[in-house]
């Protein structure tokens, strides 16, 4: 971990605190125990990694979705929470958030957008604009935000998906079921 790294934590460890005080997280005890299980219950012992405090969290949101932050803190939105049919299914989405901690996703996008960001402030500079300057402070909860909304690059993606079957598939759940997890993401719903 370089500095650069390092700034980039702590703005993550910012964030999970701002999710936490403004009651983002979904404060049902046994539903948080139930999911934090699940997650354990996937992690392997290779995945004591520095500066990861593994926490399986429901965030308050009925979007379907879920997303990883660098620092091991993975929530389960409660839209996902309701759209998945089985455990398994559950289980699944969780195994490809793990991959996206576990192979250091965050780091190497989040240094892909900043030498991006440079060179964007340099261009700016070489043509007489202001750039982009004044953004750094918070350019790491920011980056982390929008990541969970676009997603990873397709290639990184493609690894979660392809790490975290294999994940599935080390583990007590149903590996097929991971399929039909992602294909749930796809279908529209009236409401």
């Amino acid at each position: 971990f370089g500095e650069v790294d390092l700034e980039f934590l702590d703005q993550i460890k910012q964030l999970d605190k701002k999710f936490e005080d403004q009651g983002m997280v979904y404060r049902e005890a046994g539903l948080n125990a139930y999911v934090d299980r699940l997650g354990r219950s996937l992690l392997k012992p290779e995945d004591q990694l520095e500066n990861v405090n593994w926490r399986f969290r429901v965030m308050r949101d009925p979007a379907v979705n879920a997303f990883a932050l660098p620092n091991g803190s993975i929530y389960v939105f409660t839209g996902l929470i309701t759209r998945m049919e089985n455990e398994s299914q559950l289980a699944g989405v969780m195994a490809h958030e793990i991959i996206h901690v576990r192979n250091r996703h965050s780091y190497l996008s989040y240094r892909s957008y900043r030498k991006k960001m440079l060179t964007v402030n340099l261009l700016c500079v070489a043509g007489g604009y202001s750039g982009l300057g004044g953004l750094g402070a918070s350019l790491g909860a920011q980056f982390m935000l929008a990541i969970s909304i676009v997603g990873y690059s397709r290639e990184l993606e493609k690894e979660a998906d392809l790490d975290g079957a294999q994940l599935i598939t080390t583990s007590p759940y149903d590996a097929k079921t991971l399929v039909t997890a992602f294909q749930s993401f796809q279908q529209k719903y009236e409401i």
